[in-house]
């Protein structure tokens, strides 16, 4: 099992692409600096096989939460995009029916749709954005614990290491 590391594509927030080879380490990449465990034959002992596997699984669960962390937070961006254009849209729609209101009938219906609709987005908006911080504080209490997890078994490798080396 091979760790590379990955950034998130920009068109689609679930595609991952591979860095281009002369680009130097991304600005996420600096943000959740641990270094992957690089895979090599471990020795025969069945402890030090079940140490470098349990480190590399750790590894790959961190590795994921974060790109899971930054795959939500740029749907995000997206998701808040399309809801502000449809918000500028209605917005402008509303100062276009800027009569005096009782008038004309069709005018004051569209005018009040146009509102509730406006108010509509904008609780979607706040609703959204409430949703991804939950999913994200979720996301980064379950980083934090496969940190841990990652650190306790590669302090638990390196003892091994050393105890088998005689030091």
């Amino acid at each position: 099992m091979t760790y590379r590391y990955r950034h998130l594509g920009a068109e689609d927030p679930f595609l991952f692409e591979e860095p281009a080879p002369d680009k130097d380490t991304t600005e996420m990449e600096n943000l959740f600096a641990i270094e992957p465990e690089q895979p090599h034959e471990y020795g025969h002992d069945l402890v030090e096989r079940y140490l470098g596997a349990h480190v590399q699984d750790a590894g790959l669960d961190v590795h994921q939460l974060q790109d899971e962390i930054v795959s939500r937070r740029r749907l995000l961006d997206r998701q808040l995009q399309e809801i502000d254009y449809q918000i500028s849209r209605s917005a402008w729609s509303l100062k276009q029916l800027d009569f005096r209101v009782g008038y004309n009938s069709a005018i004051d219906f569209k005018r009040n749709w146009t509102e509730r609709e406006l108010a509509n987005m904008r609780r979607e908006r706040r609703n959204l954005r409430l949703r991804c911080w939950e999913d994200i504080v979720t996301l980064r209490r379950q980083l934090r614990e496969a940190m841990k997890q990652y650190r306790d078994s590669a302090s638990r490798k390196e003892l091994m290491e050393r105890d088998s080396d005689g030091g």
